[in-house]
């Protein structure tokens, strides 16, 4: 068993919430803004970051380990994520974290470097950012493959104009963040494998979020009218969702055209998890164009 994967099994497999406050009954969101303080202890930069105009995917692939671990951790401060089966919080987490991922990367980026629209830098881990605006953009290790970095530029245009842009301009609260992972998390219709609970526990905590953002933006922001704001949040879950899902495609296609044949090259650098059978909990591999 790999490392990543005997990790996230450990996190996961407790069919207990991880212990708050005793005594002290918090709802699905408070549980989940307070495992928050986790992103903020281990993702926000201790020290200047360095902007570069070289990916590395080792970088990239070892802060997304990183990012899988503390989000387990998250959920499992959730006693309505950690009640279920394992089999169904390994669906939810599998078909969850890489949509969250991008989301959160870009709220932490402008966290740091602020929300000016012509500071397209993103972190890349805590201490390493790239710039979207860079033209001498490249990445590690492959420049031998004669791969056209024009091709590329569409992808991060995407990211500019429906997520980067979109959270400068909304002014995303941790609160909203919180909420923006619950909705990935529980809108569960698309999910193949879920027991019936698990669908029963995700409408009925939709139900309690829906309230709860209610009253935030009511009595803690006093934004009375927030179906607007709450649009364009949804919004955000379906850019990140998006470029995902079309991201392959759109590779192979320039990759072909450039007539540029690849095996076997990283560079999705996305981590997937399956499980291998039903007394197997996780496999972690990177997908492959």
């Amino acid at each position: 068993m790999a490392p990543v994967e005997a990790t996230i099994n450990e996190i996961l497999i407790s069919p207990h919430a991880n212990p708050i406050a005793p005594g002290i009954k918090l709802t699905f969101m408070q549980q989940l803004v307070y495992g928050f303080t986790l992103f903020n202890s281990e993702f926000k930069p201790k020290e200047p970051v360095t902007v570069t105009n070289e990916l590395d995917r080792y970088v990239m692939l070892k802060h997304q380990e990183k990012f899988l671990f503390v989000l387990a951790k998250i959920l499992m401060f959730c006693d309505k994520f950690a009640c279920l089966s394992f089999n169904d919080k390994f669906i939810l987490f599998k078909n969850s974290w890489h949509i969250f991922y991008q989301i959160e990367r870009h709220y932490t980026s402008i966290e740091y470097f602020g929300k000016a629209k012509e500071d397209l830098r993103v972190l890349l881990d805590d201490k390493i950012a790239n710039d979207y605006g860079n033209r001498g953009f490249h990445i590690k290790d492959i420049g031998a493959l004669a791969i056209n970095l024009d091709h590329w530029k569409p992808f991060g245009i995407k990211f500019i104009k429906y997520l980067m842009n979109p959270m400068k301009d909304l002014q995303l609260t941790q609160y909203e963040l919180a909420f923006l992972l619950s909705q990935i998390l529980w809108n569960v219709q698309a999910w193949e494998g879920l027991s019936e609970e698990a669908v029963k526990v995700a409408e009925q905590v939709n139900e309690q979020i829906a309230m709860e953002l209610h009253n935030y933006y009511v009595y803690e922001k006093g934004i009375v009218i927030y179906a607007e704001r709450l649009i364009k949040l949804t919004k955000l879950v379906e850019a990140a969702r998006t470029k995902i899902e079309v991201d392959p495609a759109q590779v192979r296609s320039c990759l072909n055209k450039k007539r540029t044949r690849v095996i076997h090259a990283r560079i999705c650098l996305a981590l997937d998890f399956r499980p291998r059978s039903e007394n197997d909990s996780l496999k972690s591999h990177l997908l492959y164009i």
